[in-house]
């Protein structure tokens, strides 16, 4: 390798480092632009319970498509949260796991609260006691 060439790898190494440099840089901090662990704990839940019901649902998988990312759009407008801030939130909380998994202990409480207000007594097929 010669000596020009071997230049130009290490300045293309070098500028990619800094580059890298750059965007480890940019990692998101929490701010107003992250979304609050309170808030994000009621977006999960809703998209939980959204995920239940097109899983449940039967219809043609287009239709379900469709009408599933209206709903998942909906979500998000109630909440006033953009999609580039729902991807920044999970890359804030991507580096901060502890509150991560705080927030779907929570959503996962939730649920199975959910489950149990909804849930049928053992031998009662017809939803009334």
């Amino acid at each position: 390798m010669s000596v020009k060439t071997a230049f130009f790898v290490l300045l293309i190494l070098g500028l990619s480092f800094v580059r890298c440099t750059e965007n480890l840089n940019k990692r998101v901090k929490k701010n107003t632009y992250v979304i609050a662990e309170d808030t994000l704990t009621n977006v999960l839940f809703d998209i939980a319970l959204l995920e239940g019901y097109l899983r449940n649902t039967s219809m043609a998988a287009k239709e379900k498509n469709r009408r599933g990312t209206r709903l998942y759009l909906g979500i998000l407008d109630t909440y006033k949260i953009s999609t580039q801030r729902l991807d920044s939130s999970f890359l804030y909380y991507r580096d901060h796991l502890d509150d991560w998994e705080a927030i779907l202990d929570k959503v996962q409480e939730r649920l199975e609260q959910k489950e149990k207000e909804y849930k049928l007594p053992a031998g009662d097929s017809s939803g009334q006691e």
